[in-house]
This record gives C-alpha cells, structure tokens and sequence, in this order.
C-alpha cells in the first residue's frame, strides 16, 4: 500500500510539471485563416541556376517565445528538394549577420505549382524577444547548387522585405507582399511547482521507509 502511495505522489508531480505546460503558441505568421497563402512570388535559387537569390521578410513576435518550428509556403520547380530556413537579428532595418538559429529541410517541397506548407525545426531553444525585430530568410540549399524554388504570397501581409544577390549585401523594399510563413514557439522544459518539491520529498522519504522496513530480518542459527 505505502508503495502504492509512494508511486501516486511522483506520477501526481511529474503529471502537474508536465501538463500545466502550454501548448505551441504562434510567435508570428503571415498565413491566411486557415493557413490559406498565395500564389508563388519569391524565387530561392541556387548558384549553379545561373543567379543566386535569397529573400527575407521582418517579423516581430507577438510575445517573448522559444524559437521552435518555422513553416513556409513552396514549390520545388527543379533540383534538389532543399532550402535553409534561417532566422537572423535585425540590422539597420535589414536581415543582420547575427543568426538566431537555422535548419535544412530536404524532401518536403511539392513540384505542383500550388505549393504546399514545408516545416524547418529548430533545436537550439533560442529566446526570441517581443520587443524586437528578426527576419526569416529562406536560401536554396546547397547555395552553390541547382535547386530553383518559389517562396508563395501572403494573402493579406505587407510591408517591407529584402533580397540579396549572389551572397551580396540585403537590398531593402520598403513595401511589398510578404511571403507565407509561421514561426510557433518551442517546448519549453517544465518547471516543479514549489510543492511539488514538498510532495516529492516526503515521497521519496516514505519510499527510503519502505526499503528500510522491508530489509529481511537476520535469523540467528540454532545451538
């Protein structure tokens, strides 16, 4: 029974950390209702397609959030199925050098013209911070490759975005539709509620009784 209590303590802890978490909150997306996008806008293209081009658009979260997944809108017109997603700090109203964290996502594009929604996972659990401003840039991959992809529309966002040539320097637009995409925060690590350090501790105690209690009394040997 006294194990019983023992193991109801710890599970009734581990089940309070755990699910008091919160669900994957959207940091930032310019998707549609329904995560409705476009048509396709913005090329990513690789080197060896004869001009290398790479697009970005700013985002600014709605909350401090754990940079988690990234999910844009493509299509694979021809190559290899690879693009980087990468997010950066903001530099003087451009995507900066400083990079918050970047992942390869191969295999995922569609060929068909309609495009789909590809997902970039990030594991570095880096903090992004609503009060400042970071743009998500989209590169084919390999850069000195052949891949050629279309980045589609937002249905409803516009503002400002860059393009770069080449591996040059960002080349600012002040206006413009934005390219589809939802950056949603990561898993943060649960945190033990203060009593769950009480509960927890008087579990293991009572378990450290139990093993004591249940050592096998020595029988001393006849005459």
């Amino acid at each position: 029974m006294r194990r019983a209590f023992f193991l109801y303590g710890v599970a009734a802890v581990v089940a309070s950390s755990f699910g008091s978490a919160a669900g994957a909150a959207v940091c930032a997306s310019t998707f549609g209702a329904g995560s409705s996008f476009g048509g396709p806008v913005y090329a990513a293209q690789g080197s060896a397609t004869g001009s290398r081009i790479e697009w970005a658009f700013p985002f600014t979260p709605s909350t401090d959030c754990l940079l988690g997944t990234a999910d844009v809108a493509f299509h694979l017109q021809s190559g290899p199925n690879a693009v980087r997603i990468t997010v950066v700090e903001e530099a003087s109203g451009l995507p900066g050098i400083t990079v918050v964290d970047s992942t390869t996502v191969i295999g995922e594009m569609t060929t068909n013209s309609a495009g789909s929604i590809v997902r970039g996972i990030f594991t570095g659990a880096n903090l992004l911070s609503g009060s400042s401003t970071y743009w998500i840039v989209v590169q084919a991959e390999p850069a000195a490759g052949s891949t050629s992809a279309l980045w589609h529309a937002s249905p409803d966002t516009f503002g400002a975005r860059a393009v770069r040539f080449g591996g040059g320097g960002w080349l600012g637009q002040a206006s413009g539709v934005h390219g589809a995409f939802r950056v949603t925060e990561g898993p943060s690590i649960p945190a033990l509620p203060l009593w769950g350090f009480a509960v927890l501790g008087a579990a293991l105690l009572l378990f450290a009784g139990i093993l004591l209690g249940a050592r096998p009394t020595r029988v001393q040997p006849g005459p």
